[in-house]
């Protein structure tokens, strides 16, 4: 049979099933699994992820028997599996709807689990984790995902998996959601991390005469360019992704503001433990070629530097002042909605913290880390060869356009898409949102020969597969506004 690349396999119906997310009947592979795999007839999900790996040439001589195993070329026993899920935040301002269109639903992962337990006979430590944003509330995103409920459902038939969140600090906020303080993740400790040094290999090195200017919104000038210098480049990894044999991602497919979109490569940003080392944008505006802003607005440059300021100095006549502030902007001038939801309904046309088409930063990082993924060993030493096995499978059944990555709107795509290379994946994804991948440095720049080559393959190569035809599969995906000319580089004003 033909091989593919990428797999692309549209479902009816952009719905996702009930927990526990059982498959729709018995498959004969699954027969061995016995009384734990009861059937949801109305579960179109879990026959689409198996589709997938059929199409993508897994154990295919074996296919539609119950001796079919697609994932044993990837999973053996004895290994330690890592699953990424995007777990940005678990609250959004169109509630639980939008929640869907933000983070990875589960129904994606539970054939995943099912066929990892499948290669490995059982004999096997799965890992799901993620560093989401420093102030998102971890327990919120346990409890909307169902995360917790799936452990314990494979618990209960005998199955341990681990659920891990990866930052090494939180921020708590007050009850405004003012930033109060930054404290040092609980759960974790400095032994849990890996600082590894991508040195001049690095794609900042291009920028690295700017790195005083490397900047994240809220943290103090200057933080980012400890990391990121001319002597080295570091990121910090959490040790269980570097002891995987394994790494599954399993990204939410939508747009944002600084990348663009957020797909199989940008989703690892998620590994990095500490967030002080991703420089998301370059201080200053497009005419002293940087990429905070695209041009020089009084406002919103005098609003984020006294914002800035103020949360830097972290003290209680400062967080006061940014919790009146905030309280006479939100009455007054957002009409009593939030910030996100005033972004939502109306976007700025005065773009600000990189989210415009010409953030020339963020997408270096992402690069970075996927290369780090791949190529470093168990102690973050860096290798001519991959270190690990990868496969990506793309939760894009309700997507999310318009404002991402925390404000989209939802977008039923009704796909689930895989491959086993990130850029190829990403090319792939683009072609489902009708982007012009020519206009997305993360993806376009990731096709260039590089010491550690993320792909052999130029865009052309592509193997793309589908069971419609691309018209069906591809949706009109609305791109933030800062990103507009996605959609004229299409001739879609």
């Amino acid at each position: 049979m033909k091989r593919y690349d990428v797999w692309i396999q549209k479902i009816k119906d952009a719905v996702y099933p009930v927990f526990p997310y059982d498959p729709p009947e018995g498959y004969p592979e699954l027969s061995g699994f016995g009384n734990m795999i009861q059937y949801d007839k109305k579960n179109q999900i879990y026959g689409a992820v198996r589709e997938l790996f059929y199409r993508m040439g897994f154990d295919s001589e074996n296919y539609g028997t119950a001796m079919w195993n697609p994932l044993k070329g990837i999973v053996r026993e004895g290994n330690t599996v890592l699953i990424k899920p995007n777990f940005v935040r678990g609250t959004h301002i169109w509630g639980e709807q939008g929640v869907q269109a933000m983070i990875t639903n589960l129904s994606v992962i539970r054939p995943v689990i099912d066929y990892i337990l499948l290669a490995s006979q059982g004999n096997v430590r799965i890992i799901i984790g993620d560093a989401p944003m420093r102030g998102s509330d971890w327990d919120a995103i346990v409890k909307c995902s169902n995360v917790q409920r799936l452990i314990d459902f494979y618990r209960d038939k005998g199955y341990r998996i681990e659920l891990i969140d990866f930052r090494k600090d939180l921020t708590i906020n007050n009850k405004d959601q003012i930033y109060e303080k930054t404290i040092a993740n609980p759960t974790r400790s400095p032994q849990d991390y890996v600082e590894i040094d991508i040195g001049h290999d690095s794609m900042l090195n291009e920028i690295i005469g700017s790195n005083y200017n490397f900047e994240m919104g809220g943290v103090k000038r200057g933080t980012i360019s400890k990391y990121h210098n001319e002597r080295h480049n570091t990121y910090l990894f959490p040790r269980e992704a570097l002891e995987a044999d394994v790494f599954i991602n399993v990204p939410k497919l939508k747009t944002h503001r600084m990348a663009g979109l957020t797909c199989a490569m940008k989703n690892l940003i998620g590994i990095n433990g500490e967030k002080e080392r991703i420089a998301h944008y370059r201080r200053g505006v497009k005419s002293q070629k940087s990429d905070e802003f695209e041009t020089f607005y009084l406002k919103i440059y005098l609003r984020e530097r006294i914002w800035t300021f103020l949360k830097a100095i972290e003290k209680p006549w400062s967080r006061q002042i940014m919790t009146w502030g905030k309280k006479f902007v939100q009455k007054y001038i957002w009409r009593g909605k939030t910030f996100e939801e005033t972004y939502a309904l109306n976007p700025p046309k005065e773009y600000r913290e990189g989210g415009w088409r010409g953030n020339d930063t963020l997408w270096r990082c992402a690069v970075d880390i996927n290369r780090i993924l791949l190529y470093a060993d168990r102690e973050g030493k860096m290798h001519d060869k991959p270190q690990r096995q990868y496969l990506c499978v793309v939760d894009a059944v309700i997507a999310g356009e318009g404002e991402g990555p925390l404000a989209n709107t939802p977008k039923k795509a009704g796909v689930v898409m895989g491959g086993l290379n990130p850029v190829m994946v990403d090319y792939a994804a683009a072609r489902v949102m009708n982007f012009d991948y020519r206009m997305l440095p993360m993806i376009k720049r990731a096709f260039e020969s590089h010491k550690y080559l993320l792909t052999d393959r130029g865009p052309e190569e592509v193997r793309i597969g589908s069971n419609v035809a691309e018209d069906e599969y591809c949706a009109d995906f609305v791109p933030t506004s800062g990103w507009s000319a996605l959609y004229q580089s299409l001739g879609k004003q």
